[in-house]
């Protein structure tokens, strides 16, 4: 098919094209014109490093790729989230690298492409070397083989359309992006290396198991009611541990939540609804012109198998007559009642082969007619697609198509391969063109229906929504602050929710999609405030999908070292955790002072000696123990049958003894160091780009808009 078609079809992968570069943020008016809302006030949205970012440059760079992907026909498919939060990333990341890259010469600087020279973007290209990324863009979905010739012809047609320079160029741009950080990681990879030494512990480490007997005290033997925790040991504690507390800005936000579901009375009108059209559909005689006027989700034209349908569907259609209908059935609320157009055995793979051209219907139709005059007098099929094929990629097969579904191609073509006779010769007509197509093979024949399926959704009449609403009002009316929130939730029975760690340019919330105008006004809101919606002239009830939401701020956290007030019960918790593994310590030193072995520290406390095997420096728990790093570190380093200090795990305070190992013989550490240099090598790019974005103290600032 047409390269330009092939590629508008491919989402998912222009998708990795464009990076981070994704978008579906419709800003309209409010984006270009210099609203009042914000006149006068910083047009910054975040900040890097200290410098700021102009919110003029994010909604450009939104813009542009939202106009890429209107004219790929994908724009509906991309979540808003996924769209701000890419498009962000990909700001933040070419901030923070492009100091990094100018350092060591690795700059794009267009034309020039410095730091990439123009015959590495030729091979990238159309070269011996072609990126993977160009390999996926360019590759016939049908024969899944890549054919530098569809590249060349893609690139001919660039200058003669606006949308394929546009595309070329987010090609292009991501192409260098790749690179260059190909480029910097390897830089950086290159420096990595394992010594013998470290290939050898860790290979040790890896391999070694130990079993040992063990006595523990654990620190839930305590209640935590008998431990006394002062305001000088949470300071003491909290100075000592700051770093364990870095937290990034967030807030919490309580809420009320009115669903918007059909009542009682709009189900029956629904219902009332339904039978009368399911009247007017026994007697109609053009089903699929029936499905198309009255139906809440689109005709299916494809002949479908048992598993494509849902139940009762996909029983009742193989057992009924042509023509019959069923129904109709309340089914996830939709009303469904469906007639059977048919039903055959038809094949589920199908191979074939064609030669597409395009342009005028009439030229088309004479060089397609004049080839299969040449084919039906033993002219090569293959060669002819070469020579006169649109379609580059199935063309440098032989025109083959391979195997296909029944049902994936476009309509008219795949009819044709259904039911055309084996290896005739067939003008197709489809959107991409004229087709001259022989099927070659057919298997897998299965039983398959065509169904006319009407499905009318319950929902909530105007009328219920609006007395949702006026709740909802009356509601926000007498909640002014976070005290008489509460107070009117008792008073009125509603059920209040909860929604914590709400973070900067997230869109959703758990369990409530599409909810950004929430996350915004928490962002903008006191802690206590009742939350107004910034899109709607601050309105306090929100409209989220299928519910009205009136909400509070319970808390807010700004980033970076949080107050020990706010934090307090986690403090509490440590402390109580300290104090009771200080006392446990004390114990065990006490009564190892004249003991001789595991078993008389534990007769003196009156606690029993246990055992656990197979205990491995590479484990992450221990058997019957659980998950304590610090007593996996003693179990693998003590020597033999050397009892161990006290050691303050996680869950409570232990002494070990290693009793015997595995008798493992050392091997050749080769296999070891490279597993190692992989592994750091793997984690190398990651790693660094998180220590440049943890020093660049990137700040977002986007719920301001």
């Amino acid at each position: 098919m047409a390269t330009l078609e092939s590629i508008r079809k491919r989402g998912k992968i222009v998708a990795f094209v464009v990076g981070f570069a994704l978008l579906a943020f419709i800003l309209g008016d409010f984006i270009n014109s210099s609203s009042t809302l914000f006149g006068g006030q910083d047009r910054s949205i975040g900040e890097i490093s200290g410098n700021s970012i102009d919110a003029n440059l994010y909604f450009q760079k939104v813009q542009e790729l939202e106009d890429l992907y209107r004219q790929q026909g994908r724009l509906e498919q991309i979540s808003g989230d996924m769209v701000r939060s890419q498009v962000w990333e990909e700001l933040v990341q070419d901030f923070i690298m492009e100091d990094e890259y100018k350092e060591i010469g690795l700059a794009i600087e267009y034309p020039t492409y410095s730091g990439i020279s123009p015959e590495e973007v030729f091979d990238m290209v159309k070269g011996k070397n072609v990126d993977p990324m160009i390999r996926q863009l360019f590759t016939n979905p049908q024969t899944g083989e890549f054919n530098p010739a569809t590249v060349i012809n893609f690139l001919k047609q660039m200058n003669s359309s606006d949308a394929t320079m546009a595309q070329w160029l987010q090609i292009e741009k991501e192409l260098l992006r790749k690179r260059i950080s190909t480029k910097y990681n390897n830089l950086i990879q290159k420096g990595l290396f394992v010594t013998s030494m470290q290939a050898k512990q860790e290979h040790f480490e890896r391999n070694l198991l130990t079993n040992i007997d063990y006595l523990e005290m654990r620190y839930n033997l305590i209640a935590d009611t008998a431990v006394t925790v002062t305001d000088k040991d949470l300071e003491k504690y909290f100075e000592a541990n700051k770093y364990k507390f870095r937290q990034e800005a967030s807030r919490d936000i309580a809420y009320v939540s009115f669903n918007i579901a059909p009542s009682k009375s709009d189900s029956a009108a629904t219902e009332k609804q339904v039978r009368q059209i399911f009247e007017e559909f026994k007697t109609t005689d053009d089903a699929e012109s029936f499905v198309k006027r009255n139906s809440d989700v689109d005709f299916n034209p494809r002949s479908l198998k048992k598993e494509e349908l849902t139940a009762p569907f996909d029983t009742v259609m193989f057992a009924i007559e042509v023509g019959s209908i069923y129904g109709p059935v309340l089914d996830n609320n939709y009303w469904k009642f469906a007639k059977l157009l048919s039903r055959e055995n038809v094949p589920d793979s199908i191979q074939a082969r064609h030669i597409l051209v395009g342009g005028d219907k009439a030229r088309a139709t004479q060089v397609l007619d004049s080839l299969k005059l040449l084919i039906d007098g033993g002219a090569d099929f293959g060669q002819l697609a070469l020579q006169f094929s649109q379609d580059q990629g199935s063309a440098q097969n032989g025109g083959m198509l391979e195997w296909f579904t029944e049902g994936q191609m476009i309509k008219e073509f795949n009819d044709a391969c259904v039911k055309g006779d084996l290896n005739k010769l067939q003008v197709v007509e489809t959107k991409a063109g004229m087709h001259l197509v022989q099927v070659l093979e057919r298997k897998a024949y299965v039983n398959k229906v065509r169904v006319a399926s009407v499905e009318i959704e319950l929902k909530a009449s105007p009328e219920t929504r609006n007395m949702l609403y006026t709740q909802a009002s009356a509601f926000a009316s007498s909640a002014s602050d976070a005290e008489t929130f509460d107070k009117t939730v008792v008073e009125q029975k509603l059920n209040k929710l909860i929604a914590n760690n709400l973070t900067t340019g997230a869109s959703n919330i758990a369990g409530m999609q599409e909810s950004e105008s929430l996350v915004k006004a928490a962002f903008r809101s006191e802690k206590g405030d009742i939350l107004l919606n910034p899109y709607e002239n601050k309105n306090p009830v929100f409209e989220i999908q299928d519910r009205f939401i009136v909400a509070y701020l319970t808390e807010v956290r700004e980033k970076g070292t949080p107050e020990l007030e706010s934090i307090r019960q986690e403090l509490e918790f440590e402390v109580i955790k300290e104090k009771k593994a200080e006392k446990f310590m004390t114990q065990f030193n006490d009564a190892m002072k004249s003991a001789k072995s595991l078993q008389d520290v534990a007769a003196k406390l009156g606690i029993e000696v246990r055992t656990t095997a197979n205990v491995s420096f590479g484990g992450f728990q221990i058997p019957a123990i659980g998950v304590e790093p610090q007593v996996i570190a003693h179990a693998t380093a003590l020597p033999l049958n050397k009892m161990s200090s006290p050691i303050k795990g996680a869950s409570g305070v232990f002494i070990v003894v290693v009793t015997s190992t595995n008798d493992f013989k050392p091997a050749d550490y080769g296999q070891e160091m490279s597993r190692l240099v992989n592994d750091l090598q793997t984690r190398s790019s990651f790693q660094v780009y998180q220590a440049l974005r943890e020093a660049a103290n990137v700040v977002d600032y986007r719920y301001n808009f």
